[in-house]
């Protein structure tokens, strides 16, 4: 499920100051803007290519070593290997996009829209960009956090390899949310069939929801 709350989430009367869950502000808090976003991207990044040069690596070593004599249908065992992890890396990368019908209803439903946060779309994380305010959720809905519409001074955009990063200028501290999807709409470019360009599609699309509540900056690399 992509974003396991949605469906649990109800409006309710909230409190009129900004309450963030702790969970929120240990990944999020930063001192600028999309800073720590960005540092989130290159360390990712880094394990991913890190990984794949380990694996392909290991995967060389094994062929050369094995002189390509374990077969499997015919095909040397390591150059299987290799293939069927790239198709499980596409079948990932392409799953990444289907929102689960269930969330997306919730979403038509409540009249809200819901993002998928985190690094990526299986964190259980949401967004939801209500009319009075944001929710965030965790999980089955707890703990939830809520800012008014009114404390949400600014919002800063930047879209990446990873997705779209969006900083959030609230009580005069940034907090930066990594958001790999909508539920329902386009994905983060991360998560998508490569020359679709969703990744702009996503940014613009969360751009149009914020700016009902706050400024919005959008850096486009």
């Amino acid at each position: 499920m992509l974003t396991a709350g949605l469906a649990d989430y109800a409006p309710r009367a909230f409190a009129e100051t900004a309450t963030l869950p702790e969970w929120l502000r240990r990944q999020s808090e930063t001192d600028a803007p999309l800073e720590r976003y960005r540092r989130r991207v290159r360390v990712t990044g880094g394990v991913a290519a890190g990984a794949g040069v380990t694996f392909v690596l290991a995967m060389t070593a094994w062929m050369i070593s094995s002189d390509g004599q374990q077969l499997v249908g015919g095909i040397p065992g390591p150059a299987l290997a290799i293939g069927v992890a790239g198709v499980v890396a596409w079948l990932t990368r392409l799953g990444g996009q289907l929102p689960h019908l269930r969330e997306r209803r919730a979403a038509v439903r409540l009249g809200v829209t819901a993002f998928a946060i985190g690094s990526t779309p299986l964190t259980g994380q949401s967004l939801i960009v209500a009319a009075d305010g944001l929710c965030f959720l965790r999980g089955r809905a707890k703990p939830l956090g809520f800012v008014p519409a009114r404390q949400v001074e600014i919002a800063a955009l930047t879209t990446t390899a990873a997705g779209v990063g969006i900083s959030l200028s609230i009580d005069g501290r940034w907090f930066d949310v990594p958001i790999v999807l909508e539920v329902g709409g386009p994905a983060g470019s991360a998560w998508s069939v490569p020359g679709l360009r969703p990744g702009p599609r996503l940014v613009d699309t969360i751009a149009m929801r914020i700016q009902r509540h706050a400024a919005v900056y959008v850096h486009r690399p």
